[in-house]
């Protein structure tokens, strides 16, 4: 039987898609997560998110502090309604989820490049979704998820000295 012909797995997660939380000053933190989900009444689902820190600046990255609340997700029709519980977790089976994780830069990032974040409890970088037992469709919104920035930049080789910045 050819490819074509023959049965898939029922797909659950969308192809990962980068989703900004932050941009300010040509910088950018974004969290790379599946575009969408279906998931089961009382299922779950699990992901190995990526945070990166994009630089657009003159400037160096030295170092970068922040924290990444993920949110509920409500039903779009009926905003009252829980879909699905969404939470920081470490890849162990009785890793508890978190709402919200801190991360810091792995490495400095130079003027105009990436680089990835590290969340503080070592490898809680999984996002998972538990889902009600509710039907339903909903969307994660990180409108609210990113609090106390903390950067801190270097100035360019041709220049003497960079600011420190911080972002409530």
């Amino acid at each position: 039987m050819t490819k074509l012909g023959e049965k898939l797995p029922r797909l659950e997660q969308d192809p990962a898609k980068a989703f900004p939380i932050f941009e300010q000053s040509g910088i950018t933190i974004e969290v790379t997560l599946p575009g969408a989900l279906s998931l089961s009444k009382g299922g779950n689902s699990q992901y190995a998110a990526i945070v990166k820190l994009k630089n657009e600046t003159v400037f160096t990255v030295t170092s970068a502090e922040f924290k990444v609340t993920l949110n509920n997700v409500f039903d779009d029709i009926n905003a009252n309604m829980p879909l699905a519980t969404v939470g920081w977790k470490g890849p162990g089976v009785m890793d508890q989820p978190k709402q919200e994780m801190s991360f810091t830069l792995d490495a400095a990032v130079p003027a105009n490049d990436s680089g990835n974040c590290s969340p503080k409890v070592a490898l809680n970088n999984y996002v998972q979704w538990l889902a009600s037992n509710n039907n339903g469709t909903g969307t994660e919104n990180f409108t609210t998820s990113l609090t106390s920035v903390q950067l801190t930049l270097t100035s360019a080789p041709e220049t003497k000295n960079g600011p420190t910045v911080y972002i409530p």
